[in-house]
């Protein structure tokens, strides 16, 4: 990654993962008092065995399919 790139990607993941970072927390703050802390982290690693960690994973293949494309063009 260029440097240039790097100011850019560093700017802009702050203010993109602020908002979500709030309504997250909202939610689990009501999901707490309403129910329990055990029903919170229940649904909190439901929600990352189901949703963040095969997005994770789909990231990391789709980087290294693009690394290893510019590999190739590079010659290296």
């Amino acid at each position: 990654m260029s440097e240039k790139e790097q100011v850019t990607y560093f700017s802009g993941l702050g203010f993109v993962s602020i908002i979500p970072t709030f309504i997250i927390v909202m939610i689990g703050a009501i999901i707490a008092q309403t129910y329990s802390l055990q029903t919170l982290f229940l649904g909190l690693g439901i929600a990352l065995a189901a949703i963040v960690m095969p997005i994770y994973f789909i990231l990391v293949l789709i980087i290294d399919r693009e690394y290893k494309k510019d590999l190739a063009v590079s010659g290296k």
